[in-house]
């Protein structure tokens, strides 16, 4: 997918996310800010890694910001450090001529991340309430580290630095359940799909993250 394309996307996404929170909101109310933690379990496909065949998992613990405009809509904001891991049978370390080349190995990735989901969100429910999320997440690849053996034995490791950012969009569902007036216990499962196909690392990528959020309202 192009750039231009992702921009388009991105746009009429937020144009989307204006015209159902205000279909969705039943009355106007002051707006509420709150602040969550969230950990959890991440599962992947790294789909456009060659030669690969396996899947990867890691984890992930970030820290976000809420502000809710109605009682049923508002936007989530996240930073979140993530980890990922996966085994490949080629390892893809270097181009000639704009050639990528790869050599049969078995060889372990790891990577870490920043990324940085920004979700609209929906509420449905008095007390436990059902919570749907949509929207777009940026990761920063802070480097690869791979470790690779080959058929004659060698053994080589090495680090990438210079990986691009990606972009994918994120949706989830997930449960939220108040504790009292101002601590809130929450459950979801996420599916993200990798828009920009960089750094062979497009993927799909599903998540379970448990978490709580403290309301700033007095």
């Amino acid at each position: 997918m192009k750039i231009k394309h992702v921009y388009l996307l991105m746009k009429l996404y937020l144009s989307l996310i204006v015209f159902l929170g205000l279909l969705t909101a039943t009355h106007a109310q002051d707006r509420t800010k709150k602040i969550d933690v969230w950990g959890g379990a991440t599962h992947f496909t790294p789909l456009k890694s060659p030669g690969n065949t396996d899947k990867g998992a890691g984890g992930t613990l970030g820290l976000g910001y809420q502000i809710d405009y109605t009682e049923k809509f508002g936007l989530n904001f996240r930073v979140n450090y993530q980890t990922m891991v996966w085994f490949n049978q080629f390892d893809c370390n270097g181009d000639f001529d704009n050639v990528i080349v790869c050599v049969s190995s078995n060889s372990r990735f790891s990577e870490r991340l920043i990324t940085v989901p920004v979700l609209a969100r929906w509420s449905f429910g008095k007390k436990t309430k059902l919570v749907l999320d949509l929207g777009p997440q940026y990761n920063l690849n802070l480097g690869r580290f791979v470790q690779s053996s080959l058929e004659d034995g060698t053994t080589s490791e090495y680090f990438h630095k210079d990986l691009e950012g990606d972009l994918l969009l994120s949706t989830g569902i997930g449960v939220a359940y108040p504790i009292n007036d101002k601590f809130e216990l929450q459950a979801e499962t996420r599916l993200g799909w990798s828009l920009l196909n960089r750094n062979f690392s497009r993927h799909i990528q599903w998540q379970f993250q448990i978490g709580a959020n403290y309301s700033l309202n007095k």
